[in-house]
């Protein structure tokens, strides 16, 4: 039913599951000497109540009947240690499977399943294999070798009736069994709507905020509520569904207990099966269905978790490129694409043979329109996205040839989005580095010009809320940049880190920028022109290509070229504003 990859993150389920099936057996024949006791106690007084002359020992078989439920208790304690313990381990296993596979994948991962799916895989999916590999597996064993061991037990006594109880006991998980495939389609389509009921109340949670704005909040209230009762539809179908199966299992029970009955009460009517043989079938017949009920319990939420199953395999089966380098970073740091192309996984080509030579420190520019292939370049230098050998090389060594550890060491991507978490200042720049000093961290903080602000504070121990929602929003970016700098990389690339913030705000970042490039590379990415103006070189993107490439002057001096005209577009665009601002004050 699973794919037996999925097998080797259970550990040693080959033992798991013979010690359980043989606690339970344990168990089963503790409950079978309970029934021999107690039948051949009836059979004493049946016999003998007119003479008041029973022949048993109270002591001996009080004892027995004690030690039974000790057992029995014991095996029942040991068993539910023993399935927590496995399970643990299970989703454990699994889970961080899952998390080191998103980490090898980068941002391709999001080709494969929307973070909310993510979230749901490792999450509710996870949950749902406990079922499975704790209950249903197990139970399924347990059923078949209990079935053999009560035929031995009834056998002695009557094997026609042992063989009847024995047929339809072992019919009920050929049942199963052959129902499997639609409980299974059934099951699928159930597991489906729940993933995507739950993708798009997570994904309407974060967005809360602008639905409320855009007022379209109602719209999507609508939108849940069409797919909530999808939801509820497929839930039905599964419970009638469940509740039939359980009552074809129960009419199976009914018909091999009535019809051992009947064969038990013929025989004993023959004189073909003692009294006490008749007690003792009496009591143990039911013994032969409590574990097919249970496993019929059990089979239907198990299904469920085949389906998750198939979700977490079809992730963790993805293709992956091999980028598992074996070498430090190099101490020389310098950065060259050579005829770099690439495509998502999709199909969809983002870049197209770009050569970039970076050989020293300095402020390099990657501008143009949004969709030219600026931030892929990006995530590829930093690790995020993966490509063949030969085609980005750190100081003549191929990226890929390098630790996959040391690349986020020495190449820092800065985002205008970066996160802030919700723990103290202190907290938040030591991210990268538990061993900075405070004073270190203050005088990185006056270089952003911050320190004054939460000097006025708890200084370090100033705590800030998640996404920095105590703070501006030129504020938290220059927390992040704090941070980044105080991370003391080798490569900086900063991808539209300017973005949605205040004039000041930015002007200070640009000059931190410009002072950092002045020891490390610095890769400035940005729709802005007039922010890389100064740059050592800048390279201009257009449709995946490099169109053009050089300092400022020579490329603004290039008539009709594409960093011309987007520069003087920008420039009487920021002109207008400016006169506009102007109108308004006047």
């Amino acid at each position: 039913m699973l794919d037996k990859k999925l097998y080797s993150f259970s550990g040693n389920i080959k033992g798991y599951v013979a010690k359980t099936t043989f606690l339970s057996c344990c168990r089963l024949i503790g409950g079978i000497l309970f029934s021999f006791i107690f039948a051949y106690l009836l059979k004493d007084i049946l016999e003998n109540i007119r003479e008041k002359d029973f022949d048993f020992n109270y002591a001996t078989i009080f004892t027995i009947i004690i030690l039974v439920v000790i057992i029995k208790q014991l095996c029942t304690k040991k068993v539910a240690s023993m399935f927590g313990d496995f399970v643990i381990e299970i989703k454990k296993n699994l889970r961080t499977a899952i998390f080191e596979k998103a980490l090898r994948l980068g941002l391709t991962y999001s080709q494969i399943f929307k973070t909310q799916e993510l979230i749901h895989l490792s999450v509710d999916n996870v949950e749902q294999l406990e079922t499975y590999f704790g209950g249903c597996l197990v139970q399924f064993f347990y059923c078949i070798i209990s079935s053999i061991v009560l035929f031995l037990a009834v056998a002695p006594f009557s094997l026609k009736v042992a063989l009847i109880l024995l047929a339809f006991a072992l019919f009920i998980p050929t049942f199963l069994y052959v129902s499997l495939g639609q409980v299974r389609k059934v099951q699928k389509k159930y597991f489906a709507k729940y993933m995507n009921v739950g993708t798009l109340f997570l994904d309407s949670l974060q967005g809360l905020t602008t639905l409320k704005i855009y007022g379209t909040d109602k719209d999507r209230e609508i939108e849940i509520e069409k797919m909530s009762e999808e939801f509820r539809t497929e839930t039905m179908r599964v419970l009638k569904m469940q509740l039939f199966s359980i009552a074809i299992i129960n009419w199976i029970i009914y018909a091999g207990t009535v019809l051992a009955i009947i064969y038990e009460i013929k025989a004993y009517s023959n004189g073909d099966l003692s009294l006490f043989g008749l007690l003792f079938i009496f009591m143990l017949a039911p013994e032969f269905f409590i574990p097919m009920r249970t496993l019929t319990a059990l089979f239907h939420v198990a299904m469920t978790g085949v389906s998750a199953a198939e979700n977490i395999m079809r992730f963790l089966n993805f293709p992956e490129k091999n980028n598992s380098g074996t070498l430090n970073f190099p101490e020389k740091t310098s950065l060259k694409a050579d005829d770099l192309s690439f495509a998502y996984p999709d199909g969809t080509k983002a870049l197209h043979n770009i050569n970039i030579d970076i050989d020293s420190a300095g402020l390099y520019g990657i501008v143009g329109h949004s969709g030219c292939g600026k931030s892929t370049f990006a995530s590829i230098v930093t690790g995020e996205l993966t490509v063949e050998k030969n085609n980005i090389f750190i100081d003549k060594t191929d990226i890929t040839d390098i630790k996959v550890e040391e690349r986020p060491k020495n190449i820092l991507k800065i985002t205008h989005d970066a996160h802030i978490f919700s723990l103290t200042l202190r907290e938040n720049l030591t991210m990268g580095n538990k061993n900075i000093s405070d004073e270190k961290m203050i005088e990185v903080l006056k270089l952003v010009k911050l320190w004054k602000i939460f000097e006025k504070l708890d200084g370090l121990d100033t705590k800030l809320e998640s996404q920095g929602k105590n703070l501006s929003g030129g504020q938290a970016q220059r927390v992040s940049l704090a941070r980044c700098i105080l991370y003391d990389a080798q490569i900086y690339i900063f991808d539209e880190a300017t973005s949605n913030i205040d004039i000041e705000s930015e002007k200070i970042i640009l000059e931190i920028i410009h002072k950092l490039a002045e020891e490390k590379i610095v890769l400035y990415i940005s729709h802005r022109l007039s922010a890389v103006k100064n740059a050592k070189e800048i390279y201009v993107f257009s449709s995946g290509k490099i169109v053009q490439q050089g300092t400022h002057a020579k490329m603004y001096a290039q008539e009709n070229s594409l960093y011309q005209e987007m520069y003087k577009n920008q420039e009487e665009l920021e002109n207008y504003l400016v006169s506009k601002r102007g109108d308004n004050n006047e």
